[in-house]
C-alpha cells in the first residue's frame, strides 16, 4: 500500500508539471457512501485525443443520504484546458442489491478555464453498475453515458457527449481503486484515468 501511495504522489506530481490538457472523468460518482460519510480522492489521468497529455484531478465526496451523495472537483492542467471545478449531485434510483444492477443519475455543473476562454458546462450523467464479488476480491464494473452542454463567455454553446466504462475495485472498506476509459464523441476527449479514493 506504501509503494502504490508513493507512485500516486509521484504522478500526481508529474501531472501538475507536464500536462497539456485534462478533463474530468466519471470514477467515483456511482459509488455510494452512507449519510454523514466522507472521502477525498486523486485522480490521474492521460488524454489520447487533441493534444495528448496528462492531467489531474483532487475529488471530495460526502453521503447526504443513502441514496444520494454529493461531489465536488477541483484540477489543473496546462495548454487547452487549464483550471476546472463542478459539483455533481446523484440520485440512485434503483440501488445496487442482489438481483439487480445500481441504475443513477448524476446532474454536474462546472467551470472550465480554455486556453480560448471560459466555459460553463451543465451535464446530465445516467449510468449502470453491477458489484461483483469475486474470488480475487469485490470490484464494480460500471457504464455511463454523460450529456450536456458547455456554454461559453463569448454566448455561444457546444454540445458535449462521451462513454464512459470503468470499475471500482475495493481494496478494503476505507480505499476504492478505479480503472477508467472514455471516449469523447461531441466537444470532448478521449482518455484514460485511474483514482484513488479514501474513505475515513
Amino acid at each position: 500500500m506504501v509503494n502504490l501511495l508513493k507512485a500516486l504522489r509521484i504522478l500526481a506530481l508529474a501531472s501538475i508539471l507536464l500536462s497539456p490538457v485534462a478533463q474530468a472523468g466519471v470514477m467515483n460518482i456511482p459509488t455510494y457512501i452512507p449519510s454523514g460519510a466522507f472521502g477525498l480522492g486523486i485522480e490521474p489521468e492521460l488524454i489520447l485525443s487533441d493534444g495528448a497529455g496528462i492531467g489531474i484531478n483532487g475529488r471530495f465526496q460526502y453521503g447526504l443520504s443513502d441514496l444520494s451523495n454529493i461531489h465536488f472537483l477541483v484540477g489543473n492542467g496546462q495548454g487547452p484546458k487549464l483550471f476546472r471545478t463542478s459539483a455533481t449531485i446523484t440520485f440512485d434510483f434503483f440501488p445496487d442489491i442482489e438481483g439487480q444492477p445500481g441504475i443513477g443519475l448524476a446532474l454536474k455543473a462546472g467551470y472550465v478555464n480554455l486556453a480560448t476562454g471560459g466555459r460553463f458546462d451543465t451535464v446530465a450523467l445516467p449510468y449502470i453498475q453491477k458489484t461483483i464479488n469475486g474470488k480475487g476480491g469485490t470490484f464494480t464494473p460500471y457504464l455511463a453515458i454523460p450529456l450536456g452542454i458547455g456554454f461559453t463567455a463569448q454566448g455561444t454553446y457546444a454540445a458535449l457527449s462521451s462513454a464512459v466504462i470503468g470499475s471500482a475495485f475495493k481494496i478494503s472498506d476505507q480505499f476504492r481503486y478505479y480503472l477508467e476509459v472514455g471516449i469523447g464523441m461531441w466537444n470532448t476527449e478521449t482518455y484514460f484515468s485511474t483514482g484513488l479514493m479514501i474513505y475515513p
